[in-house]
């Protein structure tokens, strides 16, 4: 009931919103707290998150306290609490709706009688209207309750007194605000060309203001790049701190909050930077310091910039770089490495070209066992060839930053293929068959209920195999699939119940024909051993499932046949038996019966008739007159 309500509080819909400097379009994820826990309706990838609850009115000050506390820790600096006023009357609702829903959903599969189809109907309707009214009542509720941003309680009606889809868009709009608060150093969502555009202009003090909307280009006179610029300002303090960085990161993080940059328009500032002679690009494993073909291709969109490193010119090789790149050289090829550039290229240049060789196969047997992490094998095979280039000259600098994307990708790539050594494919298309031949059963009788138990079971192995970690999780797999099977095989017998009382039925059902009797003792055999012809007994499992439903299919068929023959038999015999005993007997019949003697005479003539008939004989009445002639 509780989780029927916090549902209803926050439904999926259109999420709340916000825009900055009308160029970027800002969502919020929504999620219910319930049992404590924040559970995601949607947008749970979403930065900014807002998180409802319904609170009863004796706990909410004490939890807009605690929220106010939460809301001021890093980890929530991002979150918004919208807390509302709880009441009886919305419980109660809530209650209703479920036990409606229930009551639906439990015996929707028992249909077949208008009375119990009319009240269900009635059920899944009320639960609607009730639905409606929670929603309307849970809306007021929140419209008096508390928006908590970053330690701030703000009411509801403070940002709008009548439209809480408003108050919410208004809270989102201050969150972002302050969540992207450097958004405003590069506050344009600049086209894919841009970069390229920057880079062609040959007199750069002459670009056009459509290739330089951020007036990074001065026209004084002096430098032609305005290096003061608060955004080449903040990659030019993240190089500092990071390093040589694959310009794939470079994106994703200029693109995260506190930036909200578009990566076209980081591609663009990265572009005036180099022009600058700020920052020096690393492609195929040698430095790019000037505009020209090499750089050009580098930045024409972000697929190559991905693979390319990106660094301050002025950066000196960092002692800290070199022996984090000895630490993850040890930990991929067990070889100790001395903290020297040289050395750190002379390992790369021995060990990787085997990881090339090891790992090519991944991508095609992920694809082939639909497994995530394709892109992820494909991308491994690019940075494999791209450190290697130039005698893996830029080897330090592309292992050696505070993170690494491509140590993280040969660790996952080595325990992915180590699992598939171990046979977790096996396991992994075992996985995908129960799943897919467990969703086409019909959904009846006991194989309905063996769906509605493993749903839950089928849900959390689907979502195993969606995870580019799935072979950490072998043993949960393996969990699911021990459940899954041992489900099937319950319901295989089930169903093999199902079957053998539906032959015994079909069986009386035959027997009990009243034609049955009329048949001679050798067909009533030829029949009765068809009939037990169609017992099967099978082997609990899939294959099992499958088989019995073939053979209800086969069993009704030959039913209804053996039912056709036996009438047919039974009505030629009913035919030969009435032609074998039929006799003729003539009766005298006056024309005119004028005494009780006559009447009496004819009467006896008729009875003497009965013995006949008694004895089964159809008798055939010939009159004559000659009699009385």
């Amino acid at each position: 009931m509780d989780e029927t309500a916090h549902g209803a509080a926050a439904r999926p819909g259109t999420l709340p919103q916000a825009r900055l400097f009308n160029s970027r379009n800002v969502q919020s994820g929504v999620s219910v707290m319930v049992n404590g826990m924040p559970r995601a309706l949607e947008g749970e990838r979403n930065t900014i998150q807002t998180v409802v609850e319904l609170v009863d009115d004796a706990s909410y000050k004490n939890l807009r306290d605690m929220r106010i506390s939460d809301s001021t820790q890093r980890q929530n600096s991002a979150c918004i609490y919208l807390l509302g006023h709880s009441s009886s009357a919305i419980e109660e609702t809530a209650t209703e709706i479920f036990r409606s829903d229930q009551i639906f959903k439990l015996n929707r599969n028992q249909s077949g009688e208008k009375e119990l189809d009319d009240y269900l109907e009635g059920q899944r309707q009320r639960a609607e209207i009730l639905q409606q009214d929670l929603e309307a009542r849970i809306r007021q509720n929140l419209m008096a309750g508390t928006f908590i941003f970053q330690g701030r309680p703000k009411a509801v009606t403070e940002l709008n007194s009548g439209n809480l889809v408003q108050a919410a868009n208004a809270q989102v709009q201050e969150a972002a605000e302050e969540v992207y608060h450097k958004y405003a150093e590069a506050p344009v969502q600049a086209d894919g060309a841009l970069a390229e555009r920057f880079l062609k202009t040959e007199r750069i003090d002459s670009i056009i203001s459509k290739n330089d909307p951020l007036d990074l280009v001065k026209r004084d006179g002096g430098a032609p790049i305005d290096t003061s610029h608060r955004a080449i300002i903040s990659i030019r303090e993240y190089l500092e701190q990071h390093g040589t960085v694959d310009g794939r990161k470079l994106l994703d993080d200029f693109y995260a909050a506190p930036f909200g940059w578009s990566k076209d328009t980081t591609r663009y500032i990265v572009a005036a930077m180099l022009t600058a002679d700020q920052v020096k690009l690393r492609i195929s494993g040698e430095d790019v310091t000037v505009r020209g073909d090499v750089a050009l291709n580098a930045l024409r969109n972000n697929n190559s910039f991905n693979r390319i490193g990106i660094s301050l010119q002025t950066t000196p090789p960092d002692p800290e770089a070199m022996l984090r790149a000895a630490d993850r050289l040890l930990t991929l090829t067990g070889e100790q490495v001395m903290p020297m550039k040289e050395e750190i290229s002379r390992t790369v240049t021995r060990f990787f070209p085997d990881y090339q060789r090891n790992y090519a196969p991944l991508a095609t047997q992920l694809q082939n066992l639909g497994l995530p992490g394709v892109e992820r094998a494909q991308g491994i095979q690019d940075s494999l060839a791209e450190i290697l280039k130039g005698d893996a000259s830029d080897a330090s600098g592309r292992l050696g930053g505070e993170e690494c994307p491509l140590y993280d990708d040969l660790l996952w790539a080595r325990a992915v293929s180590k699992a598939f050594e171990n046979g977790i494919n096996d396991e992994v298309r075992n996985a995908r068959v129960l799943l897919d031949e467990v969703q086409r059963l019909p959904k009846v009788g006991v194989l309905a209920i063996l769906q509605e138990k493993t749903t839950e079971t089928r849900e959390e192995l689907a979502n195993l195999l969606q995870r580019e970690d799935f072979h950490e999780h072998a043993s949960n797999l393996r969990t699911c699939v021990n459940f899954l099977e041992t489900a099937i095989s319950k319901g295989c017998e089930g169903l093999q119940k199902e079957y053998q009382d539906q032959f015994y039925r079909h069986r009386q059902k035959v027997l009990g024909m009243t034609e049955w009797p009329m048949l001679g003792a050798d067909a009533q055999a030829d029949f009765a051993n068809r009939i037990d012809a169609l017992q099967v007994q099978v082997k609990p499992g899939l294959d099992g499932i499958r088989e019995l439903l073939n053979h209800r299919y086969i069993m009704d068929s030959t039913i209804q046949t053996i039912r056709q023959e036996i009438v047919k038999i039974a009505t030629e015999v009913a035919e030969a038996e009435k032609q074998e005993k039929e006799t003729t007997a003539t009766i005298a019949l006056k024309p005119v019966i004028r005494s009780m003697q006559d009447l009496d005479s004819l009467i006896a003539d008729l009875t003497a008739l009965k013995s006949q008939l008694e004895q089964g004989s159809v008798v055939r009445i010939q009159f004559t007159e000659e009699k009385y002639k």
